[in-house]
């Protein structure tokens, strides 16, 4: 029986690593800083989202991920992926779903690379499903101060001082404007996938946090209520990035893993580790 092997790392931020120039992403570069990750000749790279700010530096960075370490790369797109960062963006895409578009067009302009928004893709027999995903302020509601409720417009409200996506992203009103064109994406693809991949945790259980972030307010825009969908999947496992923690755990049977690299001030080279696993692909013949 063949193996399928697929590594897993999110959480890129080439920006942080690399100059934000779109110019100049030379070998020499991208080698230093991958070639101490990347030491296992899998078959499939997962990004499960947050590559970087830069779509044209992101797109030069992959095409050097496909020359010197991956026949094929599947990701989805992060909240990073939607920041305008600068006038310049903001002029030129005027909202982060003209960004988010453009970058789609450009990763699937490249041979071997699939951008999943949503559907799904086979490779080798393995089914690949995913979307961008989003947080919808359950953790809070469901886990934080039980003496009184919060509702969602309370969430919104305390958005914008846990994280910096409404200073970032263009084109959205609430903090789950996002999650309500996601959520479509989601149930489109879960049933469908033997691996599925979101950028955001599909579980609002303070077990699967970080202890140090449990009793936070800002986990709260850090995963979304996803246990329906992880209970009915027909996923065996389920990737996802955003915390900048390394993480697996199972629910309901699924193997649920995180492996973020992280910005560059706060990621150790020698300390990030490939994660790789394996899955078998049955031939005809097995059937």
């Amino acid at each position: 029986m063949k193996t399928l092997t697929i590594s897993i790392l999110s959480d890129l931020h080439f920006d942080s690593h690399f100059s934000t120039s779109a110019i100049g992403i030379t070998e020499s570069m991208v080698r230093n800083v991958f070639d101490p990750i990347f030491k296992t000749q899998a078959d499939v790279l997962i990004i499960a989202g947050d590559l970087g700010h830069y779509n044209n530096q992101i797109r030069q960075t992959i095409k050097w991920f496909r020359k010197f370490y991956f026949k094929h790369i599947i990701c989805v797109l992060g909240n990073h992926d939607y920041y305008l960062v600068n006038r310049i963006m903001i002029d030129d895409y005027e909202t982060s779903f003209n960004r988010v578009t453009e970058l789609r067009k450009q990763l699937s302009e490249i041979d071997g690379v699939h951008c999943l928004d949503g559907n799904v893709v086979e490779i080798e027999g393995v089914r690949f499903g995913g979307c961008d995903s989003w947080y919808d302020g359950q953790y809070l509601l469901h886990n934080l101060n039980p003496h009184y409720e919060h509702d969602l417009d309370y969430v919104n409200k305390s958005w914008p001082y846990w994280i910096n996506d409404k200073a970032n992203i263009y084109g959205v009103n609430r903090f789950d404007d996002i999650w309500e064109i996601e959520r479509p994406k989601i149930e489109a693809v879960y049933q469908q996938c033997d691996v599925m991949i979101t950028h955001i945790m599909p579980s609002i259980n303070p077990a699967h946090v970080a202890e140090y972030f449990r009793d936070s307010r800002g986990t709260a825009y850090f995963c979304f209520d996803g246990e329906k969908y992880v209970k009915d999947t027909t996923a065996k496992i389920w990737v996802y990035g955003h915390t900048h923690t390394p993480n697996e755990f199972e629910l309901h049977g699924v193997r649920v893993i995180a492996n973020q690299l992280g910005y560059r001030g706060e990621a150790r080279k020698s300390q990030v580790e490939e994660k790789i696993i394996e899955i078998e692909v049955k031939n005809e013949r097995d059937d």
